[in-house]
Formats: C-alpha cells, structure tokens, sequence
C-alpha cells in the first residue's frame, strides 16, 4: 500500500522575510516619518510617539494583512505560486513607495494630506507634462524626490533576487501557514481604536491606504478636493435668472478700462489731472473705496468682471477654450431675458486666442480691429489701434440696438492705457507730475482714455439713453506705471487698487460712497439686483454693492501665473505667497484717506499654515473647472466614428486620419461666425512634439488667419490618444468684414513638430486635396 504524505508547504527563508520586510515595511516607516512631518507643519509641534504610531496604526494593519496574504500564496506548493507572490510583493512595495512619495510632494505644494483624488490629478498632470514640469515651483532637488523611494526599494529587491525556490524534502508533517499572523494581532492588541479623536490635525488622523481604498472606486471629480473643505467655491454651470419683479428691463453697458490703477486717477488722487470727467461722473454715481482685481492676466480678468467667477488657477486658461467656462456669464443669462449682446474691442479678435473667450461667454456680436475702417486712426500696437477708433461703431450699434424693442448688454474695451501702447503722433502730451517716461506715457494714456469716454458719454446723453441705461465703468486690472520687474509687484496693493462707479435710473441717481472691502465679483451681482432678477440653479460667490461687509472680509488676487503667486487681502493687511522660491509675508494696504499711496514696507513673515489656506483654495477653484474637463473629455473622445459631411479619410504621416468634417452652418458672412468640427483618428500613439494646426483663407492667397487652439477643449491632447479611438474637436471663428462677399474660403489642417516641420499628407481619392504648402483642404466654401 502506498505511503502517503500530507500537503507540502515551503518553508520561510531569511531572503523571504528581508524582501517582505524590507518592500512592506519602508512603505509605513517612511509614511510614519512623512506625517510626523506634517504634524509638525500643520500644529506647529512635534507629536508623541504614541500619538505617531496611532496615526499609521490602519495603515501598518493593511500591509501586514497583505503581506500575509502574500506569505501564504509564497508557502502554496506550485511554481507559479511562489513566482506570483515575488511579483506581486515587488509591484506592491514598490507602487506604495511611489504613491507615498507623489503625497509627500503634493503636501509640499499644496498642503494636502493623503488624497486620492489628487494624486490621480498629479497621474494626469505627470503623463501630460512631465515630472519636472508638474511641479515648477519646486526646488531642483525636490523634484528628483520620487528617486528616493527607487533607490529605497532597490535594497530589499536585491535581497529578493536571491530567494532560494528550492523546497525541503517532503516530510510527514504539515507546516504551518499562520507564522505571519502574530505580527498582525500584537499590532491589533497594542493600539487599539482610539475613542475621541487625538489633539492633532484631522488630515493626519486619516489611514493613508484606508483613504485611498475608500476613495479609489469613486469617480474622482465628483468628490471633495480636499478633506476640510467640502464646499466649492462657486457653482455656476446651471445658472439661471428669473424675473419676478416690476424692475425695467435697462440697457447695460460695462466699460472696462484696461491696466487702469485707482491710485493714477483723478479719482484716487484728486491732485493728479489724468481722469477729470471720470471724477465729475464718480460724484453723481455709486463709486467703491476699495476695490480689488483679481488678475493682471489679460485674459483671466474678463471672468470674474462678466461671469462672477473666479477664473482657472493653473497653467491652462480654460476660459478661451470651446466651452471652458464652468459658469454661465452674464451676457449668456441676459441672452435668455431677450437682451441683444455685444462685445467691442480695438484690437485684432484673434489676439491671446480671445474670440473663444468672448463667445464662451454668450457675446453675439464680437467687434475687432479687422471690422473696423482703420485709416483715420493710429495703431498703439501691432495688432490694435487707439481707443478712439471704437467710438463711432459702438454708437451706430447702439442706434440700431435701440431701434428694436428690446433691451441691450455692450461691453467696450479700452486698452490705451496697456503696457507697450502708444500715444497717436501729435496727441499734445503733459507732464501730470511724472518723473519718468514710463509715468508720464501711462497718465497721458489715462488722459487720452477719459477724453474719449467723456466724448461718448455726451452722446449717449445727445440720445437720450441716460434714463435706461446702467453704466459701470471699471479698471480691468490693476497696473504700474513702471514697467513691474517680479510677479510678486503684480500683487502691490497699488497695483491692485481699481476704479469703479456705477450710474443709471432709480437708487443709481442718489451719489453713494461703497464702504468696505470689494472685489470684481461683486460686480454680477450687483447688475443682477439692480435689474431685479432672482438667481436659481448655482452660486455666485460675490455679494452685490449694497450689502454690508466685513471689514475683514477676504479677497483673493493672483499674479499671472497663479502657480507662482498670489495673495489674500484681509482689512488692512495683504499676505502674499511669493512662490516655493521667496519668502512669502505680511504687509499693510495704502487706505483710501491716506496722503501717500506708497506701497509700505512688509509687517512679518508668513508662517505655513496661512500660506497653506491660500494654496488649499487655489487648488478647490482648480478642481471646478477640472471637473468640467473630465465630462468634455467623455464627451468628445469615443470608439465609435461620428458621422461628418464632408469625409476625407486623409493621413497625416503614420499618426492620425483625418476623418472629415461639419462645417454647421448652411452659409457664412463677413463678420460672422464660422462654427465647425473636426473628427480625427489616431493610428498609433502620437509623441509628445507633434501638433495638429488650423488655418483660414482665402484661396489664392498665401496670406491665412491662424486657428491654432488646444485640441479636444484643451482636454485631450494628441500624445495622449490611444490607436483606434476617435476625437472630434469643435471650434469656433469670426469671419473678418475685410473678407468680401463671393470670396471663396479654405479651411486648412495639418500636423507639425517643431525641429521637422510639417508631416506629409497622404491618402487616396477624390475627397484628399492638399496645397503646396503641405495642408490638407478641409473645407472650402464661397461667402454669399
């Protein structure tokens, strides 16, 4: 009769319990030090080995539950079995060294402890840009922090390399597979849950993995950002208006004066004679003491003046892209009320990409310099011409407005006062108590602006409008007159300071002095209570004029590139963050009675904990608009091809095919607004340097309007298509008047690197047509 044995096992080797020990175990010890260290920054005090090791205790629980887990797949006798748990140990340990470091660098930047949400964010931002360039505030040397953990897991690695595989001789007797439980237990016995929570920060009480298993299966944009702050700042997407008063339905025309500071006006500074009709107005109008703008960016700035809210935080301006805008802004709301929009400029409407802006926003009408007749005026830049150019055509379109029955929105942009623009030659300069040439060009600029504005306010009174019209006049962002040297002097409270008056019918006729703290998002609002309109759907984080506020209320404003510094302004005093690379500190605001508007010397250093909040709501405005790009991601990338009108099935190289597209209107005219999409499909994978463009013109001519944009909304970018999947990008583009009727149009694409040039266009067919110029002819259309 045969012997028989019972189930063999493979006994645990010394090599087995280094790599074990050494690929699970640096994971905790690291995070143990890792949150000691964020005790110690976020209460201001070391904690107790006690209070440390209650705060890993989860964490230590689940890795040795894992590893036993692994133990006993190790023990199983099977080949596979004991490759498999070698594997899997190397992938585990090594993944957690890699995540737990990705949070280290993420509490650095932005204070955020623990968070599954970001660090899939961070995922993105890493696979788009690269390491180096996800955290550009970084120091040089943080940033070669996620080597640490490759060389901490390389030791036990090593150590695992020489795992002996070879068993024992079969005995009689079965081994144990518990051997990895009394670690477990005496962890279990030793720190017990703790009834009331410790006296340290909640972040760090957080089980790091528990956090990221709970957090894991939910879709990442739908839950909260960070732990202490659950509310959003804002949430406008469904925004809507109702009307349920017997407040006429006024005109509104919004006049924002570009780079125009409080401090360099008649009305921040009575002794300084550059804006004396812009004062005369501001004593028979509600005017504010102290208002804020929020950025300097040219093109972040329209949002919290049109749309009440704060404009994206990161590298991305999602705002000029096809429906980057997670809110809906004022001329859209005012569009569904029956208003006629329109949005005047006197520069070229493709500048800084602002025409997707402008129609995100709801415009109907976008007005530019390409629209204008420019032989009468003089250029102040390259691509846009002196204020007064825009006079004449915003009163003819008033004209026209008024004609119908319904009410109308205008915005006009005045930008003589912008950095780099030009006085036009023999406009009879002054001095203005300038002491440089910088000083006395900006005031004279100044004066130039408010000769023009009292120019166009006359006509408006000549019509007769005054009486049903609500006119705000306002600084689009706050400017030096010295050229500012650092991104920190954008943030200099004299810098920020603006003007701001509101007049029109009703209340607006008594004069008012707006006491206390205001900011450029109070300006939606206000228009809104001032027409009577009640907000439903969404939340608008300003409050309207006429509500008190606290004198110490908060507002935030950023430099031009968020990333590298911002601020907060509380009362009297301003905390700036100077960026990972300056010191950020605390300084006191010029008030508005002062004599000096000098900027003052700064109070103290800002300690970590009030330079994190500035950072935690920075990355919470980030995380509404991220939110949007998820869903427009969805909706724009598919494994199904859209249908178009136009195929083409053209190649460009080996990497994409262009599928065809839709041009979606029956017929276009000079001054109109083509909107079209574009289907592409990836062949393989596209690397990082390749770049599809778009291009407008008119056939026969070399000369073309350049579509440039971020493919897919800026959602989607080309190295990140898969092989097979399709992408249909939508666009939108004005048609100048200077292109005439029965012009024929071509729309142009094609793909490029910088360094090759442009990729060869191939394909076969009648639907394939390329210039000479290597681009493939989309579409081409004759303007009726």
């Amino acid at each position: 009769m045969p012997q028989t044995t019972s189930k063999q096992t493979v006994p645990l080797s010394w090599q087995w319990w280094w790599g074990l020990w050494g690929l699970l175990g640096l994971p905790v010890a690291v995070l143990g030090v890792l949150k000691a260290w964020q005790f110690y920054v976020l209460a201001d005090a070391p904690p107790s080995p006690l209070y440390l090791l209650v705060m890993v205790r989860w964490d230590l629980l689940l890795v040795l539950l894992w590893g036993g887990i692994l133990t006993w797949i190790w023990q199983l006798p099977r080949a596979w079995a004991q490759g498999g748990a070698v594997l899997l140990l190397v992938l585990s340990g090594f993944g957690m060294m890699m995540v737990v470091a990705m949070e280290a660098l993420c509490f650095w930047t932005i204070g955020s402890v623990a968070d599954w949400n970001l660090l899939v964010w961070l995922w993105h931002q890493w696979m788009e840009k690269g390491w180096f360039h996800t955290f550009p505030d970084l120091p040089t040397f943080l940033r070669w922090f996620w080597l640490v953990p490759l060389g901490l897991a390389s030791v036990p690695i090593l150590g695992l390399a020489f795992v002996s595989k070879q068993t024992e001789e079969p005995t009689t007797t079965e081994s144990s597979n518990t051997s990895w439980l009394w670690p477990t237990v005496l962890i279990g016995l030793l720190v017990p849950p703790v009834s009331s929570p410790p006296p340290f920060p909640v972040l760090t009480q957080q089980s790091f993995w528990v956090s990221i298993l709970k957090q894991s299966p939910m879709p990442w944009w739908e839950s909260s950002l960070f732990q202490e702050s659950q509310e959003k700042p804002f949430s406008a997407r469904s925004l809507q208006l109702i009307n349920k008063s017997t407040v006429p339905r006024y005109n509104i025309i919004v006049v924002a004066m570009d780079s125009t500071r409080l401090a360099s006006t008649t009305m921040g500074n009575p002794k300084r004679k550059t804006t004396p009709f812009l004062a005369s107005l501001a004593k028979r109008s509600w005017r504010t003491q102290s208002m804020v703008a929020l950025t300097p960016h040219p093109l972040r700035a329209w949002v919290p003046l049109l749309c009440g809210v704060y404009p994206s935080m990161g590298n991305k301006v999602w705002g000029n892209v096809a429906d980057g805008l997670p809110a809906r802004c004022l001329p859209t709301l005012l569009k569904k009320l029956g208003y006629t929009t329109a949005f005047f400029q006197p520069n070229s409407v493709f500048d800084n990409a602002r025409e997707s802006l402008i129609y995100n926003m709801g415009f109907s009408t976008f007005v530019g310099s390409e629209d204008l007749d420019a032989s009468r005026f003089a250029k102040a830049q390259r691509t846009s011409y002196e204020d007064k150019i825009l006079l004449e055509p915003v009163l003819a379109w008033i004209d026209e407005a008024v004609k119908g029955t319904q009410p109308f929105f205008l915005t006009w942009s005045m930008q003589m006062a912008r950095s780099g623009s030009a006085l036009p030659p023999g406009y009879p300069q002054q001095n203005l108590g300038a002491k440089t040439a910088s000083e006395r060009r900006y005031r004279n600029a100044l004066r130039y602006q408010d000769k023009v504005l009292e120019q166009w306010y006359a006509e408006l009174k000549r019509r007769k409008l005054l009486a049903s019209t609500i006119l705000v006049v306002v600084g689009l962002r706050g400017a030096s007159e010295n050229p500012v040297r650092s991104p920190e002097g954008e943030l200099r409270p004299s810098n920020l300071h603006i003007p701001f008056l509101l007049t029109g019918p009703g209340e607006l006729e008594k004069p008012r002095v707006i006491k206390g703290p205001r900011h450029q998002i109070d300006i939606v609002p206000t228009l809104m209570e001032r027409l009577g309109l009640t907000v439903v759907g969404g939340r608008l984080p300003g409050k309207p004029l006429s509500h008190n506020v606290s004198p110490g209320r908060k507002r935030v404003s950023v430099c031009r590139s968020p990333l590298r510094c911002l601020s907060r302004i509380e009362g009297s005093k301003q905390l700036v963050f100077r960026g990972y690379h300056g010191a950020s500190f605390w300084r006191t605001l010029p008030s508005w009675t002062s004599k000096t508007k000098r900027d003052k010397p700064a109070l103290r250093p800002a300690s970590r904990k009030e330079v994190r909040g500035l950072l935690v709501w920075r990355e919470l405005v980030n995380q509404v608009y991220r939110a949007d790009v998820v869903q427009r991601r969805k909706s724009l990338r598919t494994r199904f091809q859209p249908k178009v009108k136009l195929p083409s099935g053209a190649r460009l190289g080996s990497y994409v095919k262009v599928i065809g597209a839709t041009l979606n209107q029956n017929e276009v005219k000079p001054g109109g607004v083509l909107s079209f999409s574009v289907v592409f499909q990836a062949l393989r994978r596209i690397p990082r340097r390749w770049r599809l463009f778009f291009h407008l013109g008119r056939k026969g001519e070399t000369s073309f309007i350049n579509l440039d944009h971020p493919i897919a909304s800026g959602t989607h970018p080309l190295h990140y298509w898969k092989a097979g999947e399709f992408v249909q990008d939508d666009y939108k583009v004005k048609i100048p008047k200077a292109y005439a009727s029965g012009d024929v149009l071509r729309l142009y694409v094609g793909m490029w690197s910088q360094g090759q040039g442009r990729i060869t266009v191939h394909g076969e067919g009648k639907t394939i047509k390329v210039d000479h110029q290597n681009r493939l002819i989309l579409a081409e259309f004759a303007l009726p």
